[in-house]
């Protein structure tokens, strides 16, 4: 099992109780195009975006944890946000809502440049705005680590955004 594997299934057994917030309002009042047939949603967790959506979409929900996809209505595949196994602007809306900021470095760019590839007319995400990343750090009492509790490792602006 690879380090990003074995991370996110540890952060999703961490998680995997919360109740959702953020991401949520952003998935109740997205307007979606009527011209999408079609929807991908990277990083989707546990698959609420997704499960609320009509049926009349062919929906699919990508994650690198497999057991978050258990809980997914719809075409479920276990994959990395950096390798998506869908051909060249093949699907209509890809959505990426709150993951981005939880990337590693090492697979960031790779990421983005694949929910492009993929898309063949919108991609909508969401992302924390000016997050004070170093300011939420917490101490681990066990080991002295400083983290971020929401496990953010970027924050991003509206310019940021745009240069995405």
């Amino acid at each position: 099992m690879n380090f990003y594997q074995n991370f996110f299934d540890t952060l999703y057994e961490l998680e995997k109780k919360k109740v959702s917030s953020v991401g949520s309002f952003v998935w109740e009042n997205i307007q979606i195009p009527a011209d999408v047939k079609s929807v991908l949603d990277v990083g989707c967790w546990q698959g609420d975006f997704l499960n609320s959506l009509s049926d009349t979409y062919e929906k699919t929900g990508v994650d690198i944890c497999s057991d978050a996809l258990k809980n997914l209505r719809c075409k479920a595949i276990a994959c990395s946000s950096e390798s998506l196994p869908f051909p060249d602007r093949s699907i209509d809306l890809v959505t990426c809502f709150e993951v981005l900021e939880h990337l590693p470095h090492s697979i960031f760019s790779k990421s983005v440049s694949e929910i492009e590839r993929v898309s063949s007319k919108y991609i909508a995400v969401s992302v924390p705005n000016k997050q004070m990343l170093k300011q939420a750090f917490v101490k681990c009492q066990q080991c002295s680590c400083l983290f971020n509790p929401d496990w953010h490792v970027r924050s991003f602006d509206q310019m940021k955004l745009k240069s995405l």
